[in-house]
């Protein structure tokens, strides 16, 4: 059995990992060029909570079928 099985050290070891990575290089996705309305929400974790956006098309294409 691994060590890493146990869940509390494998949290340990992930917010280790976590505290000492490189930050410098993170990259947000983003859709600039998309016709829709875009609202933030944010998604609770069991590390903290996540900004997600939600994309939703506009008001004109709502109806429209795929």
């Amino acid at each position: 059995m691994s060590v890493l099985s146990v869940p509390v050290v494998a949290d340990f070891v992930a917010r280790v990992r976590l505290a000492l990575a490189n930050h410098a290089r993170k990259v947000r996705c983003e859709y600039a060029g998309l016709p829709a309305g875009t609202s933030t929400v944010l998604v609770p974790t069991r590390h903290g909570d996540i900004a997600c956006t939600i994309y939703s098309p506009p008001a004109a294409l709502a109806d429209a079928p795929m």
